[in-house]
């Protein structure tokens, strides 16, 4: 025992330190998701913090301690899941009401599946169907429903007649004029802040870029020759940096354009899935958020931008490699971005956030 070496406690600390700066901290950390849900589709937040995710075989959920608990939210009005013929597709609030926006799939019929929008005014207890919405092919809009700040409401189908826009904050819907007509797809909806435009993307034999100068009750198409590969060029998510840029993820890889459709730039290769999986999102800080929604694209599984979407950077750390984007939400409460993520192979998913904020909320420190 006398022959053992004592190492001084200052040469200790100085390993300490030495490791640290080698040791990457997880940027991201797992979130509880409800128990017995096998994959979440999505996460969203609202005003006050409030989490909200839903699930093909058991529905729609909330919770209000930012993911410890969850509450199932298949109230009246729904039919969720009675033999596996309801799927959940989508759940979004409002930010203009608070209301609850969802959508989900009658699967009951074979070889017919149609889905339609929902709304809530309580919270989730009473749902009640979008009036005028006649129903999508095979589901709703892949990146949900679009809010716009005068309070109207975006609507589009995944195959089906569409776009359709509301003026009554989800009570009904009408058929939008000049639309991408029936047969088509509406994949996402954004408004851009800096010129009031609205802006759709869409599936039409490449041509996939929809613009609204009227609050989605007719729209233009863009054209898209210049930039992209129009054969795979579906835009199925939609961002905007703080100079109006726009931003859509295709399949493969995120797009932009600064002079309103008529050049296109690829700015990263992390692209979306036919089947949606992918997303896009930007935080208050005005920092851009990708996530990679295949495997071919060997992108990390989330890449950020905090220079308006010109370079990109790894944003991934703590998610295991073999998950796929499905999902991205800003919590305005906590100041930490939510993801939801799948592993196609296994067909599992799982919800992370950020372990430490990405914004600091106002009044906050």
């Amino acid at each position: 025992m006398k022959n053992l070496m004592v190492i001084p406690r200052a040469i200790l600390v100085m390993l300490f330190v030495f490791t640290a700066l080698f040791v990457k901290a997880a940027i991201w950390e797992p979130v509880t998701a409800p128990g017995g849900v096998k994959k979440t589709r999505c996460i969203e937040c609202d005003v006050s913090g409030n989490l909200y995710t839903c699930s093909s075989e058991a529905g729609f959920f909330v919770s209000k301690d930012f993911g410890k608990t969850w509450t199932s939210i298949n109230g009246s009005g729904l039919a969720v899941n009675p033999g596996n013929k309801w799927h959940a597709s989508t759940i979004q609030a409002d930010p203009n009401t608070g209301y609850l926006i969802a959508s989900q799939i009658d699967c009951t019929v074979p070889k017919k599946n149609v889905s339609y929008y929902y709304r809530s005014v309580d919270g989730g207890r009473n749902w009640n169907k979008i009036e005028g919405f006649k129903g999508g092919h095979p589901r709703t809009a892949i990146d949900g429903a679009g809010f716009l700040p005068n309070g109207d409401i975006l609507f589009g189908v995944c195959w089906g007649e569409g776009p359709y826009y509301s003026s009554d904050h989800g009570v009904s819907c009408s058929l939008a004029g000049e639309g991408i007509g029936h047969g088509q797809a509406e994949f996402c909806f954004g408004y851009n802040p800096v010129t009031g435009d609205c802006w759709m993307g869409s599936e039409v034999d490449g041509n996939s870029v929809f613009i609204s100068t009227d609050n989605g009750r007719s729209w233009k198409h863009v054209p898209t020759k210049t930039g992209l590969r129009s054969q795979i060029a579906d835009a199925m998510h939609i961002a905007f940096n703080d100079k109006g840029d726009v931003f859509y993820q295709m399949i493969q890889g995120v797009y932009r354009t600064n002079d309103r459709g008529a050049t296109w730039q690829l700015v990263y290769d992390s692209g979306c899935s036919s089947k949606g999986l992918g997303a896009l999102r930007k935080d208050p800080n005005g920092y851009l958020y990708a996530g990679n929604g295949v495997d071919w694209l060997k992108t990390p599984v989330f890449a950020r931008s905090t220079d308006g979407g010109s370079t990109w950077s790894a944003f991934t750390d703590g998610i295991p490699p073999q998950y796929r984007a499905s999902w991205l939400a800003y919590n305005p409460v906590d100041g930490r971005m939510y993801c939801t993520v799948i592993d196609i192979k296994a067909d599992t998913g799982c919800i992370f956030r950020t372990a430490e904020p990405v914004f600091t909320p106002k009044g906050k420190r």
